[in-house]
């Protein structure tokens, strides 16, 4: 005999809609007790709110019956889980047709069977609304404004974990909810265990992170998230009660026990249900928590809002800083590197050779005083900023004192091409030293990025810049002099500024303690983007001049491969491509004309080219 069992205010609108079944299977018609009998492995059909199917489920489970879930208005939860559809005249059909049931868990909260989700926090989407593949930003957002709480997760196997989280998450299977759609590959319904989902954003900018990769990744757990797959878990709250949802209804507890009791029911679930969530094995645990905070960081997060960037943790703080203090500190290695680099870039600037000069940069081990420079300016660290300082100055005066001496003693006295481009900076260079910075800052704060540091060296050339300046000392030329000391004070300040800007980002200092340093950086690279940008205008004019000159067709022949020197009076160097050698007539003419289009006084150079041809 079949049972349907329903309140008491929908008893005979059930009876009217179950016409057919009662025919052929000789249905019983109950009203809801909490403590209702039935026969052992009755076959019950339920139309009930999920409230009251909830408070049903453990007599059934005890009287070994077989359930199956009808469409209610009030059983969405339930009807959810179950894959039963909204038509009843559906579900009727299909109960009918079904294959044989099912074997099921059940996940309990305190002894409650939870159909879909229990959450914890805000900010998390709880529709299970298949349509819907990615994140819903709006709750994403809500993080925003969220303070993260202690918890304490004790699961089967011995493990325990305290950490902070502004939310967690705990489902059977995948379709619970659209964050476990995304982030698990697979799941089942009878493979003993559940899903924690702990959701630990350290910063604003953690989630603003997320929201972005969410368009491009699917089934990626979140940078900042921790999950576990267990049989049982305990979660305790040590700030007190916490309010929390199980299947939308709300709570408020200290602690929760979370058990998944296996095998525990037979079913027969709805048209709608996926029967490839059913296991063919006992599943195994997972323990994937290593992004979550630890406990001293997450007492601190519970203090407070989510600030708008990250807090490195004290791991972080103690081991960068044993690193920096190592780089500021002035030893006798650091010294033979310096000097031994500086005469390396000096030769092989004299020679032309760019794989010498950037051997040199390699070598240089001067990237690293200026980094936690960076660093000592970012958190107003006295003692590390005057060691930075001290080692920077020494570095300077060594490496100035290797490269004149070996230009007072060089039989040579003509600047080559890498001489000559590193004594016009630009804001251009301005811009290298300053992604450099970054680049160097964010090496040093993450050891697996190491080996990049030699990169950021040669990107931004320190060495180079001084050994150019100890020449022009050794010359007695200032014009080489004041460009390449301007070009090394540009790549100092620009780094310290960026390195100290990113660090600022990666949390290891509060933006309060930062105001000062960073003002004074700025108040720097602000003065010296003045001849930077005075320097880059005329870069820019001088490209311009050259771009209008080039093939430009005079009377007395073409010009090709402008050139520009910008002496006084103005040099221009071109070839004269023409059928005829030019005469001094058509020289002079050729000079009149170039000063009335450039309106400035210059001389010219010019290479007679013959062609066969006149060009055009």
């Amino acid at each position: 005999m079949w049972h349907i069992i329903s309140e008491e205010e929908q008893y005979e609108y059930i009876r009217e809609q179950t016409g057919s079944l009662h025919e052929a299977y000789s249905l019983q018609y109950l009203v809801f007790e909490e403590t209702i009998q039935l026969p052992q492995e009755s076959r019950v059909l339920l139309f009930l709110p999920d409230a009251h199917i909830k408070k049903l489920l453990p007599h059934l489970i005890d009287q070994h019956c077989v359930v199956s879930v009808l469409p209610h208005p009030e059983a969405r939860e339930a009807a959810l889980s179950l894959g039963v559809h909204a038509s009843l005249e559906k579900e009727i059909n299909h109960i009918q047709n079904a294959p044989d049931p099912i074997t099921m868990d059940i996940l309990y909260c305190n002894d409650i069977p939870v159909f879909n989700a229990l959450i914890i926090g805000r900010g998390f989407p709880t529709s299970s609304n298949n349509s819907k593949t990615k994140l819903q930003l709006s709750h994403l957002f809500r993080l925003f404004n969220s303070i993260p709480f202690q918890v304490n997760i004790a699961i089967s196997d011995d493990k325990e974990l305290t950490t902070a989280a502004t939310g967690v998450i705990i489902s059977q299977h995948r379709k619970s909810t659209i964050l476990s759609r995304l982030i698990l590959e697979d799941s089942t319904i009878n493979d003993d265990r559940m899903f924690l989902f702990i959701i630990a954003p350290r910063s604003i900018g953690d989630i603003c992170r997320v929201i972005l990769r969410s368009f491009l990744q699917k089934n990626r757990l979140p940078s900042f998230g921790g999950i576990i797959k267990s049989t049982k878990a305990t979660l305790s709250f040590p700030q007190g009660e916490r309010e929390f949802t199980l299947d939308k209804e709300s709570y408020r507890e200290k602690s929760l026990s979370l058990r998944v009791e296996a095998q525990a029911i037979r079913m027969i679930p709805g048209s709608g249900f996926d029967r490839n969530m059913l296991a063919q094995s006992e599943g195994t645990n997972v323990y994937k928590v290593q992004n979550l905070p630890s406990p001293e960081v997450a007492q601190a997060l519970s203090t407070h809002r989510l600030p708008l960037i990250r807090r490195a943790s004290t791991d972080e703080f103690r081991d960068l800083f044993q690193i920096l203090r190592n780089n500021a500190t002035l030893h006798t290695p650091y010294i033979v590197l310096i000097v031994l680099s500086t005469l390396l870039a000096t030769l092989g600037l004299f020679t032309n050779s760019v794989p010498v000069v950037i051997g040199a940069m390699i070598l240089a081990p001067l990237m690293g005083p200026i980094i936690s420079l960076s660093m000592g300016v970012l958190r107003q660290d006295k003692k590390l900023t005057l060691s930075s300082v001290t080692t920077i100055g020494s570095s300077v005066c060594m490496s100035l004192g290797a490269a004149t001496l070996l230009t007072y003693f060089m039989p040579l006295s003509t600047p080559g091409t890498e001489i000559l481009s590193r004594t016009h900076p630009t804001l251009l260079d301005l811009g290298i030293a300053a992604i450099s910075g970054c680049a160097g800052a964010y090496a040093h704060a993450r050891e697996d990025l190491a080996k990049t540091l030699a990169g950021v060296a040669i990107a931004v050339a320190l060495i180079p810049p001084l050994a150019v300046t100890g020449i022009g000392i050794g010359w007695g030329r200032f014009d080489i002099f004041g460009g390449a000391a301007l070009l090394f004070t540009t790549n100092l300040a620009g780094i310290t500024l960026a390195a100290a800007l990113t660090f600022l980002v990666l949390g290891f200092s509060p933006i309060k303690r930062s105001l000062r340093g960073m003002a004074v950086s700025l108040t720097v690279v602000a003065l010296l983007s003045i001849p930077l940008a005075m320097s880059f205008h005329h870069t820019v004019s001088t490209q311009r001049m050259i771009r209008n000159l080039e093939k430009k067709t005079f009377s007395v022949g073409m010009l090709r491969n402008v050139q520009v020197e910008t002496n006084t009076p103005l040099t221009l160097s071109f070839r004269l491509v023409h059928h005829t050698p030019p005469t001094a007539d058509d020289l002079s003419y050729l000079q009149n004309s170039l000063e009335e289009i450039l309106h400035t006084p210059l001389s010219i150079e010019v290479t007679p080219t013959i062609s066969p041809l006149k060009e055009h």
